[in-house]
């Protein structure tokens, strides 16, 4: 017999925020912030955006958690894609 010790859960969140649009949420595990911000990068990359566009700027916050405590983030910006397409951008790029 063996007493339970929970051990933290290590995670990166993710938030994508643009002015005047609804934030959105994702929550990512068995990676690093690191591999998280390429990936991303990638994704973003893929559109071809140019770099005229006009408009609001959107955010990608990466931040780690382990065990509820937040830790170091990192940020991404650009234009031309709203909260929700990146979000669906993302997603389809991780469910491959």
């Amino acid at each position: 017999m063996k007493i339970y010790e929970q051990t933290p859960n290590y995670l990166v969140r993710i938030q994508i925020i643009r002015i005047e649009e609804e934030t959105q949420y994702l929550t990512l595990c068995e990676t690093t912030p690191q591999e998280v911000e390429e990936m991303c990068k990638r994704v973003v990359e893929s559109q071809n955006l140019s770099p005229f566009e006009k408009g609001n700027r959107t955010r990608i916050d990466i931040r780690e958690s382990l065990g509820g405590k937040n830790g170091k983030s990192i940020s991404i910006s650009f234009k031309g894609l709203d909260t929700k397409k990146t979000l669906n951008l993302i997603l389809a790029h991780l469910r491959g």
